[in-house]
Parts: structure tokens; sequence; C-alpha cells
């Protein structure tokens, strides 16, 4: 009996009630685990039930997973190797005007670029998010490699490929560059 809460604590971190109870003669063993908000592993791996069987997540899964649970999207996860250095001054200007002509965007006239990415939630204390790279960055492939849009024209069908195009840059850029 003491030995079953240190085995779980030990292999999942987590604690856990073992009570021995006595039904018509047999007896038998509880485990009460109460819920927890965090995800929880087996010794350092994570797994999740797909029908029957028993998958371990990885890789992507794992990670979207992870942020999932924590209430984040991979965009609202701040990226530590952005400063304000990366951020393109002249695409944040051509946004605050597409913003004010649109009537989008609250009053912003005087604030810095840090003070106007913290009322867009694109900072969190004092550091990038992602979402600000991939907005505003100079380079947001120095950052995500995989950051581009595949521009293709077809006649009849999707088999029937023209002309094709990758283009690459930030949102904002790439939102201009397309139209």
């Amino acid at each position: 009996m003491d030995d079953i809460p240190n085995k779980i604590r030990n292999s999942m971190g987590i604690s856990v009630e073992v009570n021995l109870l006595e039904d018509a003669g047999n007896h038998f063993i509880e485990i009460g685990t109460p819920p927890y908000s965090v995800p929880i592993s087996l010794r350092g791996r994570y797994y999740y039930r797909s029908g029957s069987t028993k998958q371990e997540l990885t890789g992507a899964s794992l990670n979207e997973f992870l942020l999932k649970k924590s209430g984040k999207t991979w965009d609202d996860v701040v990226e530590p190797r952005a400063s304000f250095d990366d951020i393109d001054e002249a695409i944040v200007a051509k946004f605050l005007l597409m913003a004010r002509e649109k009537g989008r965007l609250p009053e912003v006239g005087g604030l810095t670029t840090e003070q106007i990415f913290d009322k867009l939630r694109l900072i969190e204390n004092g550091q990038l998010k992602r979402a600000a790279i991939i907005l505003f960055g100079r380079d947001p492939g120095k950052f995500y490699p995989s950051i581009y849009v595949k521009i293709g024209r077809f006649r009849k069908d999707d088999t029937d490929l023209v002309f094709q195009e990758t283009e690459e840059g930030n949102l904002i850029y790439l939102h201009q560059a397309i139209l």
C-alpha cells in the first residue's frame, strides 16, 4: 500500500490516494487521482488514447498538445532570439496606415512601436512573440524557414499548372505583394 503511491509519484510526478477496500469478502485497491490542469508524463513521455491503443506524442504533435494544454497557440509563444531590431519599421508604418484607413485600430498616436505591439498583444514582458515576427519581421525566414507563400495559376484543373512563384517575407508585405 505504501509502494504504490511512491511508484506513481516517481514515474508520473503526481500524488494519488490509495485505499484498500472490501466488497463481498473480496479485497481490492482503489487509486484516486485528482484532476490536473497540466499534461502528465509517464517517465518523461506523453501518450494519448486512440481507440483501444496507446499512442506516444512526439515532435510537432507533442508541441501542439503541450501548447493547447497551456492555453497558447504557436503564434502566441515568445521568440527569445528576436528583438525589435528584427522588426521592419516601414512595414509597421504601412500596417498602421492601412488599419487607420479601415478604422480597425485603437488610438496609437504618439506611441512607440513597443507600446503599439503591447496594445496588439504581440509582446510579453518586453519580448516579441512569434506573431510579431511573422507579421512585421524584416526576415521571418531567419527564424522560421518554412514561412513562404506559393502562388500558382492553373488552366482547366489543378493538374494544368501554367505559372508558379514563391514569395517570402512578413505577412504585411505578402498581403501587398499578392494583391
